[in-house]
């Protein structure tokens, strides 16, 4: 599906109009071949936008973007999951996000519930980790990043030290 490269596996966090965070995951991939994105719509549902971005005339091609969201990575994850190598770790921490969230609002209860403590602390972790699997480069990996990896697997701690140091593995 073309994802084992160019894909990004994200956890982000918000807060409501009275301050409560909520959290959410994504499954993107941008690219410039808008029929590969169509592919992964028609196999794993979302959507695809685009073009995006800047680009200079004559210079760049478009580039579109294939965007997967909750219910959706419920549906579709299971089904690629056996064929990523690189992002394969950050799928099953979107998994184990998504596995544990609580689908709609509670009966009688408008918009988004507050979170429990433990709820949040977990999630957290999970947003971290997802950050410090995504990282690049030689700079300094996020302490906090680190500290979400191992209290969620000590093995992503090591993954994350190999593949900030080799050159060319794909992330």
């Amino acid at each position: 599906m073309g994802m084992a490269r160019e894909g990004t596996f994200q956890i982000g966090s918000s807060k409501t109009a009275k301050g409560n965070p909520f959290y959410w995951a994504q499954i993107s991939a941008t690219n410039c071949d808008r029929q590969l994105l169509d592919r992964c719509e028609t196999i794993a549902g979302g959507y695809v936008t685009g073009p995006i971005g800047r680009r200079l005339v004559g210079l760049a091609r478009p580039a579109f973007r294939w965007e997967l969201k909750a219910k959706n990575i419920d549906a579709a994850l299971p089904n690629f999951l056996p064929h990523l190598v690189g992002k394969r770790h950050q799928a099953e921490i979107i998994r184990n996000f998504r596995s544990g969230i609580d689908v709609g609002a509670k009966a009688g209860c408008l918009g988004r519930a507050q979170l429990s403590r433990e709820t949040t602390t977990l999630r957290e972790r999970y947003k971290l980790a997802i950050h410090a699997l995504n990282h690049r480069g030689s700079a300094p990996p996020n302490p906090k990043h680190i500290e979400a990896l191992r209290g969620l697997n000590p093995d992503y701690v090591a993954l994350h030290e190999l593949r900030r140091t080799t050159i060319g593995m794909p992330l």
